[in-house]
């Protein structure tokens, strides 16, 4: 009798991943010229031959990912219809298959993928898809900012503390958008059924509080203040940015930050340094 084939465990693995992630043709394992058939690798049953149990391996396996896309892009999804964003991430998973052994990265590129293949407009109006993809990566975003880790303090109750004593939340990130992409998110979340909106410049900040993110809208003067702190600066030696980069005398921007200052503690977004 002809001695049966025996493949390592590795050549198995790596045909297996082929199998589920191209969900086709059959590949040769660790380069050894050998070329598995399901029938090598899977025991058929009394019902189903091989390939039919591969084929149900495959199948779930893609459904796997449509749903974590959909779990990743749920308001996405709702932007573009159910129909077009499944076609979207059909489209993206089989360009980027999946090559992590864990799907909390699994949309990592989904927004560059519709930079990528995004139709062309002659028109201001009909530029959908950079509100899109401006939401596609907002929404990969606040997934990063969840999972990111940080050692949490608690954040600052009280306003009778000095500025120099301040400084911004471990987990905090600004964002500055074309469209309003974080008014949107908000919207969808809180069940308003919003209307896809015009351009429109807006900046946000996100913050994790106790393992719960929260969004707050700010001025632009405010944006370029925290996004001083965030690069480093302290709270002093950002003033002295301001005043030697922006049109403010002192005493505006002495009033200004004492509005600031009372609605950053407000929302918890300072802590102790």
């Amino acid at each position: 009798m002809p001695e049966e084939n025996v493949h390592s465990l590795n050549q198995v693995q790596n045909w297996m991943q082929a199998m589920l992630v191209t969900a086709g043709e059959h590949r040769t394992p660790g380069g050894t010229g050998d070329r598995l058939k399901p029938e090598d690798v899977i025991k058929a049953s009394s019902n189903l031959p091989a390939y039919q149990h591969l084929a149900i391996y495959q199948q779930s396996y893609v459904a796997r990912l449509r749903e974590c896309m959909r779990n990743q892009f749920s308001v996405l999804a709702y932007a573009l219809g159910n129909d077009l964003f499944q076609l979207f991430a059909d489209d993206y998973l089989e360009a980027y298959p999946s090559n992590s052994y864990t799907l909390n990265s699994l949309g990592s590129q989904f927004p560059h993928f519709l930079e990528q293949t995004r139709p062309e407009s002659d028109s201001e109006q009909e530029d959908w898809p950079s509100f899109m993809i401006e939401l596609a990566q907002f929404e990969y975003d606040l997934s990063v900012i969840f999972d990111e880790y940080a050692d949490e303090k608690e954040s600052i109750q009280s306003a009778a503390i000095s500025d120099d004593m301040l400084m911004s939340t471990p987990v905090f990130h600004l964002f500055h958008h074309r469209y309003p992409v974080c008014q949107y998110y908000l919207d969808f979340t809180q069940q308003r059924k919003p209307e896809l909106p015009f351009p429109k410049e807006n900046y946000w900040a996100v913050a994790r509080l106790n393992y719960r993110l929260k969004l707050f809208e700010l001025e632009p003067m405010q944006y370029v203040f925290l996004k001083s702190l965030k690069a480093g600066r302290s709270i002093q030696e950002t003033k002295q940015y301001f005043l030697d980069n922006h049109r403010i005398d002192p005493s505006q921007l002495e009033n200004a930050w004492g509005r600031w200052r009372k609605d950053f503690i407000a929302k918890g977004i300072f802590t102790r340094v």
